[in-house]
């Protein structure tokens, strides 16, 4: 199933397509549910993640407005308002935290938070195989988060997301289409991977 507003990457060589159709959208389509089919193929795939040690120092938590509307309401009430403003009709709000320490001895695992980034990173890819739109956040009460739904201090609460179907663009509000539509950019793969040495600007593509 195709995104309702497609945004395509352009790369300078093709890649994956979920990568090329994955992008974080804001309007979201109140009127369908995610199925706990598709919710749990998504969770499968943060499941499968690569992690160091194979640690998957990860934990989710699961917001559905469908079916614990007051799970979602917490979550929602943490919001910084800017992100309020547009997630109230996102089915699903998500949290995502990393265990700090190593299992097996108790030390410190410096490597934590960027295994739970590749798990982050397998959701969206997921999401958008299924049709599905979601959209990574920094702004929340970090503390307001950890209080209501009782994550211990040795994990770190990395992000929030919103999980659901995309409104169709006709249903779009016009205060969200310039956001929706304008296109998204990267930087040249020459000012972010070096050939060699830092600052060689790597060359490649067509």
């Amino acid at each position: 199933m195709s995104a309702a507003i497609p945004k395509p990457a352009h790369t300078s060589v093709p890649i994956n397509a979920h990568a090329t159709a994955r992008w974080s959208g804001r309007a979201y389509d109140a009127d369908r549910h995610v199925s706990l089919e598709d919710l749990t193929g998504v969770l499968e795939a943060a499941r499968w993640a690569p992690s160091c040690m194979n640690e998957q120092p990860w934990r989710i938590i699961i917001c559905d407005r469908h079916t614990n509307p007051e799970a979602w309401e917490t979550a929602f009430d943490a919001l910084a308002p800017a992100n309020q403003t547009w997630c109230d009709f996102a089915p699903i709000l998500g949290v995502i935290c990393s265990y700090t320490r190593i299992d097996k001895d108790d030390t410190t695992n410096r490597w934590h938070s960027y295994d739970a980034g590749q798990a982050a990173l397998s959701l969206a890819l997921e999401a958008t195989a299924r049709g599905l739109m979601l959209h990574q956040m920094g702004g929340f009460e970090t503390d307001d988060i950890r209080a209501s739904f009782g994550i211990p201090d040795r994990y770190t609460i990395m992000t929030m997301f919103t999980l659901g179907y995309q409104l169709p663009l006709e249903k779009v509000a016009e205060s969200m289409k310039i956001r929706e539509l304008t296109p998204r950019t990267r930087k040249p793969l020459g000012q972010i991977v070096f050939a060699g040495k830092w600052g060689e600007g790597f060359v490649g593509g067509r």
